[in-house]
């Protein structure tokens, strides 16, 4: 169960199917988990480090709402290359690489 392991998947509705390019997870923490990954073989990414109103256009509109879960989620996002055309092989050498990883931090 990787709820266990301090992970959020994303939600997919139950009559919809995901497509993505990449499988975003959240993990409290993200920068550990990502340096083992890499000691591993495991390539991740961080698309977005800073929420949008992080950027001078926004910071002013920042201040008129509530933006602590969008901050907090861009300390913990963390990319890994699952999607639709990867073999299972990588994909099941990913997964279990990535378990294992989880376990340790």
């Amino acid at each position: 169960d990787l709820e266990s392991l301090g992970l959020k998947r994303p939600f997919v509705e139950s009559n919809y199917k995901s497509a993505c390019a990449q499988y975003t997870l959240r993990h409290p923490k993200r920068d550990q988990l990502q340096k083992k990954l890499k000691e591993k073989g495991v390539p991740t990414a961080v698309y977005y480090p800073l929420t949008m109103f992080a950027h001078e256009p926004y910071k002013k509109t920042a201040r008129a709402h509530n933006i602590s879960h969008a901050e907090q989620a861009c300390k913990e996002v963390l990319s890994i290359p699952i999607y639709p055309d990867l073999p299972e092989n990588l994909q099941s050498q990913i997964i279990e690489t990535f378990i294992e990883c989880c376990q340790s931090v």
